[in-house]
């Protein structure tokens, strides 16, 4: 899943990537009026994102494994959980965004450093579920509990079916080669969306797309593995 961001970060030059973004983040922060504090964190988390190579090459020297950075990712993702259990939402998304970072880096950093392990693979799949499983599952308490039905019902759903998005790909490749047909329903864009309209206050919006780009997903995969195996 993460192959299409590792091309970009290899094939797209730095200052394109650079000024692009950049470009969204002013436009973002003018039509939404983002608190300083939100920009001046969000801009930190995209030029980190930028020189993610000099990072990874200098965790490596130091001993730093994909498996510390996935149990980091757990640990912001119980962090952000919490923090959105108890209301605090712009704080719990923010650390929302650095647990996807850690899901980037911990991938990044086995395959540039050909550090790729099968216990590694399952550690990360079995440690990202759980995060994302607290991150939708902490939102959609404190949704519900303030009385946010509609919202809160929208969130338990994103937390119920996120693990099935990936399940559905682990089920179809015990018979099939490779299932990685996707509709927008991945890790990196259901923790983006969730972290840019909720920060943007557009909350539930970004859930309802949540929602559907992973129902989407998990049809998807459905019906390639029924194509794969019934109509070959």
């Amino acid at each position: 899943m993460y192959t299409f961001y590792d091309r970009i970060i290899h094939r797209v030059p730095v200052s394109v990537l650079a000024i692009g973004t950049g470009v969204f983040v002013l436009v973002t922060a003018l039509v939404f009026q983002l608190k300083f504090w939100v920009l001046s964190v969000c801009s930190a988390f995209i030029a980190t994102a930028f020189f993610s190579r000099t990072i990874l090459t200098i965790f490596h020297r130091v001993g730093v494994t994909p498996n510390h950075l996935t149990l980091m990712g757990l640990c912001t993702g119980i962090v952000s959980g919490l923090l959105l259990a108890s209301g605090m939402i712009e704080l719990g998304l923010t650390m929302a965004l650095l647990c996807s970072l850690f899901d980037i880096w911990d991938g990044l950093l086995a395959r540039w450093f050909e550090m790729e392990t099968p216990f590694g693979e399952i550690l990360d799949s079995v440690l990202d579920r759980m995060a994302d499983g607290l991150i939708f599952g902490g939102l959609a308490y404190f949704l519900l509990a303030s009385g946010y039905r509609g919202s809160g019902a929208l969130a338990m759903y994103a937390a119920v079916s996120a693990p099935i998005v990936s399940y559905v790909r682990a089920k179809a490749e015990s018979r099939i080669d490779n299932c990685a047909v996707n509709a927008l329903g991945g890790r990196p864009e259901r923790l983006f969306l969730l972290c840019y309209f909720g920060l943007t206050g557009y909350l539930p919006f970004g859930l309802g797309l949540i929602c559907i780009f992973q129902t989407l997903t998990i049809l998807r995969r459905i019906y390639y593995t029924y194509q794969r195996i019934m109509l070959t």
